[in-house]
């Protein structure tokens, strides 16, 4: 007796569903994600076994090749912070200016060179040379870092009625007595507690 054939049919695999879940994941993960930070003056971190967490809202000091950066990261304090600074040493700033500096993660000049950097195109910005924000007093009146330091402090204070962390990441080939500056300037305003940035030490 004849075998009987069976007609093969096309297996149709609907990928629908999966394409709607990709499409989804990829819109989550773009929304969620952050840019990174522009790293203006990079370092190279000292080494450590734990790797601290650092908090959203932290002022980030930036010390390297003798030259230092400030990050302030949270835009509200960010804004009043350039507004107060500018009435202190008399500067005004453009709303563009005001804007872009807004959207500035880490800047390290001198606050009489800011306005400058912050009218020029981002392309122009990334090749802008990293002087550093001045540490020097001038007679009995405290640095401009001083003062950044605590205005954006005193900016928290008045916006969120909290006291800003501060987070120190700095080459591990830096000058000590630059680093114990730094330091100084920030218990002068009786800020003893800070977090170092470290990089993870890798078991060989």
């Amino acid at each position: 007796m004849p075998r009987v054939k069976i007609k093969k049919r096309k297996q149709i695999l609907d990928m629908t569903a999966m394409v709607d879940v990709a499409f989804l994941l990829l819109t989550f993960l773009i929304l969620t994600a952050k840019p990174k930070d522009i790293d203006l003056l990079p370092v190279e971190l000292p080494l450590s076994t734990e790797q601290p967490t650092l908090a959203d809202d932290a002022i980030v000091i930036t010390i390297g090749k003798e030259k230092t950066t400030l990050s302030i990261r949270e835009k509200s304090v960010r804004k009043l912070t350039l507004e107060k600074m500018a009435k202190r040493y008399g500067i005004s700033f453009t709303e563009a200016e005001k804007a872009e500096f807004i959207n500035t993660d880490t800047y390290g000049l001198p606050l009489n060179q800011l306005s400058g950097y912050l009218s020029l195109p981002a392309v122009q910005q990334e090749k802008y040379p990293v002087v550093g924000i001045p540490l020097d007093s001038i007679g009995n009146k405290p640095s401009e870092f001083y003062h950044w330091i605590f205005e954006a402090r005193t900016s928290a204070k008045e916006l969120h009625n909290k006291d800003l962390p501060v987070a120190i990441k700095g080459d591990g080939n830096e000058k000590y007595p630059y680093v114990k500056n730094i330091i100084n300037i920030l218990q002068s305003q009786k800020i003893n507690r800070f977090s170092l940035v470290t990089s993870l030490e890798t078991e060989i």
